[in-house]
């Protein structure tokens, strides 16, 4: 039985394996060890139990970070889903031109993060005659311009918003195969 461990299949996982153990297990494993001890990056660490859990929930800066990514979390899983299903459903249909459709509410998805974030830096530029806030102008909604990403009550939607956009055709594709 321990022979089968030692046959050529395995020889050829080994290596994978062994960098997969290093890049994500251990970091992975090491992380949760240091979590319950008051180590600094530096010198001698000292295991404190909950300690840093019970000073994290005491935060006032940690309650609210964490009601934010949950709430752009849920936030993101169901509109991204719902504009991602609505766009199955219609291009599923018989049109002509749904292959283009397709591609072009999929194009988004394959873009790098590098490029997305440089596009939505200049679309919530708060510069009244750039992005949003020039079109806005434009079509006479002036009064409505804002700083998309400088204001704490926009800001979180504004990256939800980013987010749903580079993603809502990935949804799309993962609903059409199920079409």
């Amino acid at each position: 039985r321990g022979a089968r461990f030692l046959s050529p299949p395995w020889w050829f996982a080994a290596p994978a394996l062994a960098v997969y153990a290093l890049i994500v297990l251990y970091p992975a494993l090491a992380g949760v060890v240091y979590a319950f001890t008051d180590w600094r990056g530096l010198g001698e660490s000292n295991f404190i139990g909950l300690d840093n859990f019970t000073r994290l929930w005491g935060d006032e800066a940690a309650r609210g970070s964490l009601a934010n990514t949950l709430l752009l979390t849920v936030a993101i899983v169901f509109v991204q889903n719902g504009i991602g299903l609505a766009l199955a459903l219609g291009v599923h249909t018989r049109i002509r031109s749904r292959s283009l459709l397709r591609v072009i509410f999929f194009a988004p998805a394959v873009v790098s993060p590098v490029m997305v974030a440089f596009l939505w830096k200049y679309i919530y530029n708060p510069a009244p005659d750039a992005g949003i806030n020039g079109i806005l102008g434009v079509v006479g909604l002036g009064g409505l311009r804002q700083d998309w990403l400088g204001d704490p009550d926009l800001a979180l939607w504004s990256v939800a918003g980013m987010v749903i956009w580079q993603f809502a055709g990935y949804s799309m594709v993962i609903f059409l195969a199920g079409l």
